[in-house]
């Protein structure tokens, strides 16, 4: 907010992949992978701040273990759908069964992307354009597979040295992510950061 960025949609991230739509120079998107469970700190934390800066983001969920009834500890569809329809969020994919795409077969991907996709298509009523792969790992079987499900892009992590997407990117299901702890002490599936920060990161990305 203090450096003017704006925060794309879904909508808007998929026009920019696919060479259509030019955003300001000073565009983020923010994503979340929201598990089932620490679901108040969405409640009570990431959504308010979102609202309070007019900020969006964009919550992939975890299909399996996102409940129909909200217990005010655990993600609901109810409450996901209230977001998304508030404009405050784009609900996406974080699997279904939460494994390791990089070790599963062309077959299973299938299955867990499509099962997930359909799952929250129905309690949300939008289209679920896109989806982050569990533990930010890539599978390159899984491009060709998640785009004939109808996924527009995917996302991992450390999947490209500038951490970048371009506009009209090549590689739509091979997206990359900053986070704001990556370091090899905190993750090391999404380390090399240089040494940089995240400010770093981010405002060196712009010039």
């Amino acid at each position: 907010s203090e450096n003017g960025f704006k925060t794309l949609t879904a909508e808007e991230l998929v026009a920019f992949v696919e060479g259509v739509f030019a955003p300001p120079q000073r565009s983020v998107v923010l994503t979340f992978d929201v598990g089932g469970s620490k679901f108040d700190d969405y409640e009570n934390v990431v959504v308010p701040t979102l609202r309070k800066y007019g900020f969006h983001a964009i919550f992939f969920v975890l299909a399996s273990r996102t409940l129909d009834e909200c217990d005010g500890e655990n993600a609901c569809w109810p409450t996901l759908a209230e977001w998304q329809k508030e404009g405050v969020i784009s609900v996406g994919s974080h699997s279904w069964s939460h494994m390791d795409y990089a070790a599963m077969s062309p077959e299973q991907i299938a299955l867990d992307a499509g099962r997930s996709k359909k799952l929250i298509e129905e309690k949300i009523g939008q289209p679920a354009l896109g989806i982050c792969y569990p533990f930010d790992s890539p599978n390159p079987a899984a491009f060709s597979i998640l785009e004939t499900l109808g996924y527009k892009f995917a996302v991992g992590g450390y999947t490209r040295h500038d951490r970048s997407v371009a506009l009209g990117d090549p590689e739509p299901y091979n997206l990359p992510r900053y986070y704001p702890y990556s370091g090899e002490a905190f993750y090391p599936i999404i380390g090399g950061t240089g040494g940089l920060t995240f400010e770093e990161m981010i405002l060196g990305a712009i010039k």
